[in-house]
This record gives C-alpha cells, sequence and structure tokens, in this order.
C-alpha cells in the first residue's frame, strides 16, 4: 500500500505548477483588458470668462517685473521666532 503522505505531496506540486502556469498566462494576457479610448474634444473657453465686459471701468496697471525673493528675506518673522 502506498503512503498517503506522498500521495500528497504529488497533488500539491501539481497544483502549485497548475497555479504557477495559470500566473504567467494572465500576467502575459490579462483578462478585461480596457481598451485605450480618444482623448477628450478640447472646448473653447467660455467667452463669459475671458473676455472683457462692455462698459466696465477701466483700470490702469503699472508695468512692473516680476522678481524672485530671497527665502531668508521673504518671512523675517519665522527667522525672529526661532
Amino acid at each position: 500500500m502506498e503512503d498517503p503522505d506522498r500521495k500528497n505531496n504529488w497533488l500539491w506540486s501539481i497544483v502549485v505548477v497548475f497555479l504557477f502556469l495559470i500566473l504567467i498566462v494572465w500576467f502575459l494576457n490579462p483578462v478585461g483588458e480596457v481598451p485605450p479610448t480618444e482623448p477628450p474634444a478640447v472646448q473653447q473657453p467660455d467667452p463669459n470668462y475671458t473676455l472683457a465686459p462692455e462698459g466696465g471701468v477701466p483700470v490702469q496697471l503699472p508695468d512692473t517685473p516680476v522678481t524672485s525673493v530671497p527665502v531668508e528675506a521673504a518671512s523675517p518673522e519665522v527667522s525672529a521666532a526661532s
């Protein structure tokens, strides 16, 4: 009579190999792969928010260049609190 443990070992070896093969097939060609979609069409901006209204108040802003401020000079109260 055969040893039941030896028969059980063969069964588990076959199950592990079978699961490994299923895993390889899954990663090579997954089930339920979503096809790529086209990007949405570019919408034109709403003219209610992009154009100046008729008869609005004229605003004259100064032409000043944008400058970057060093980190130390940007927050003097932080360095005084330390």
